[in-house]
């Protein structure tokens, strides 16, 4: 029992860690990788070791399947990239890659409410304000949106909250939100989330019919839109087409503050160049490995030239989809998709609360969204998102009512601040 105290208490540890890739990016602290390296071997050594304890086996192991064969395929991936890397940078990535595509297996420990309960309680207690520490160091302001995105767990299921809750996480949603302003992207998530939060007040006139059409839309929409673009007749991204005014936010995304329009098109050329690349180097079906990036001449010279990797290369991108599809090829994209389908569908199709189905709908919103964006990252948003979808294959959460999540969730929160801490768990 105390080994197991320990485990639990490190894998806390690392995940209070979790700020620091996000940390480097927007202070002016050293860029070094292998302390994000250390943290994410950490964090994994300890999924590897609580597993046994959290994991039920005996009702998920044989839901989680799409996950199983997603890690099947990342790791024959990320063991191709050992015989491809050639220089430090493509090494780099390598590593740094290979824990994201690794962190699926999350799976093994969320989908159990005990655990998520406690690390979401951890969150509470001791991260969420711990924010204030960093304030001194920070150049750029969307390490906030990065830092925060746990509230959209509390966003989705608002209505559960106390009043001095709503309150908190209202407050903390603005800052989240202004913070955020020249990352088009953390905006979006956060305002969905509050969004898909608010449908349970209109439950009564959103039926289960309503959750299973937004499931269906979400799903094909990507491919829909994508084929569209590929065929010159609609390019959702050129929004200054469609969309009259001008629009501006700040961006401090190279590093210095500058304007920016919030209708530019910066998707379309990134998607020409990762197809373009995949038919030239023929790496179309099987991705070209997290050693090697695509073929790109909007940041090849700076790369070549300025960072000296050697390659007019770049190793990821903007936008999720694009990442799977260069590091696993169309297999990745595909065993990508089934994750999200089939937890979507669990969730929507296969449990009894109605909160269940609101995270359902924003797992598969979660899908179409990563079409447009992505970032390949061992961070707290990142993790963020496996625990939505780990919620989604565990069948202790799928049978909780609505009465039994609700209880479950108060459990989440010190009894100074929400009242009567219920034992129920």
């Amino acid at each position: 029992m105390k080994s197991n105290y320990n485990n639990l208490y490190f894998f806390k540890l690392s995940f209070f860690l979790l700020i620091f890739p996000s940390l480097q990016v927007a202070s002016n602290i050293t860029s070094s990788f292998i302390p994000i390296v250390i943290i994410s071997i950490l964090i994994l050594f300890n999924v590897f070791l609580l597993k046994p304890i959290y994991f039920n086996k005996v009702e998920d192991d044989s839901l989680i399947w799409p996950i199983k064969l997603f890690l099947i395929w990342n790791i024959v991936t990320i063991v191709r990239g050992v015989f491809v890397a050639e220089n430090y940078w493509e090494w780099k990535h390598l590593f740094l890659t290979g824990f994201v595509m690794l962190m699926p297996t999350f799976v093994y420990l969320f989908s159990n409410k005990l655990f998520t309960r406690q690390i979401l309680s951890f969150w509470l207690k001791y991260i969420l304000f711990s924010i204030v520490l960093f304030i001194p160091i920070i150049i750029n302001p969307a390490f906030y949106g990065v830092y925060l995105s746990p509230i959209m767990i509390f966003l989705l299921l608002f209505p559960l909250l106390s009043i001095r809750w709503k309150f908190l996480i209202f407050i903390l949603l603005i800052i989240a939100m202004y913070q955020s302003t020249g990352s088009r992207s953390l905006e979006i998530y956060y305002f969905i989330s509050t969004v898909f939060g608010l449908l349970y007040y209109l439950r009564k006139f959103l039926n289960n019919f309503i959750f299973k059409i937004g499931h269906i839309l979400f799903l094909i929409l990507p491919f829909v839109l994508l084929l569209l673009g590929l065929t010159g007749t609609f390019n959702v991204f050129k929004m200054d087409q469609y969309i009259n005014g001008n629009y501006q936010t700040t961006s401090y995304e190279t590093g210095q503050k500058e304007k920016i329009s919030l209708k530019a098109d910066t998707r379309t050329f990134i998607y020409v160049e990762n197809i373009q690349s995949a038919l030239k180097h023929n790496y179309v079906l099987q991705g070209r490995t997290p050693a090697n990036g695509y073929d790109s001449k909007y940041f090849g010279n700076f790369l070549k030239y300025t960072l000296h990797t050697g390659k007019m290369q770049r190793f990821s991108s903007e936008v999720g989809i694009l990442n799977i599809f260069l590091w696993g090829g169309l297999i990745g994209v595909g065993l990508y998709f089934l994750i999200f389908f089939y937890a979507s569908y669990l969730a929507i199709y296969k449990s009894k609360s109605y909160f269940m189905k609101i995270i359902g709908l924003f797992i598969a919103f979660q899908w179409a969204y990563s079409f447009v964006s992505g970032y390949a990252t061992f961070d707290m948003l990142n993790l963020t998102l496996w625990l939505l979808i780990s919620m989604c294959y565990s069948t202790e959460f799928r049978k909780m009512d609505d009465k039994e999540f609700t209880q479950w969730f108060k459990n989440l929160f010190p009894s100074i601040m929400y009242g009567k801490y219920i034992k129920i768990i």
